[in-house]
């Protein structure tokens, strides 16, 4: 594929606020029917077991699992940035992914790792979970 095809549905830096929640984007500034590759939430809550988690972690562990972050970050920006335009224009690989916004799943695992240890260590400082 072209890679004015492959990059037409990327993510912008502006755009990774609405990873957190929907509600922090102003009202018309976003619609899922037509903004439909964007539609990647976490949530409130899970982002704050997210923060813990990454606080908490082994600074091994830690820089692994932001690296994997970084990574991912990278891959669904696109053409927002100089980089990531080279990136997705000079690596073969990334000729046959067709948009850079589907790949916005694979922060799943590491950002569910992250929520993990930062709800177990909640449980264990308050006993509440």
């Amino acid at each position: 594929m072209e890679a004015a095809e492959t990059l037409r549905f990327g993510y912008s830096f502006r755009d990774l606020v609405q990873w957190i929640s929907p509600a922090l984007v102003s009202g018309s500034a976003f619609n899922p029917a037509v903004d439909w590759w964007k539609c990647s939430y976490i949530g409130f809550a899970a982002i704050g077991a997210c923060a813990l988690g990454l606080f908490h972690l082994p600074r091994r562990r830690a820089a692994a699992v932001g690296t994997l972050l970084a990574v991912v970050l990278v891959l669904i920006l696109g053409d927002s940035t100089a980089l990531t335009q080279a990136l997705w224009e000079h690596f073969p690989a990334l000729r046959y992914i067709r948009y850079p916004g589907n790949l916005s799943y694979l922060a799943v695992l590491p950002l569910s790792l992250l929520a993990a240890t930062g709800l177990e260590r909640f449980n264990r400082r308050s006993g509440l979970l």
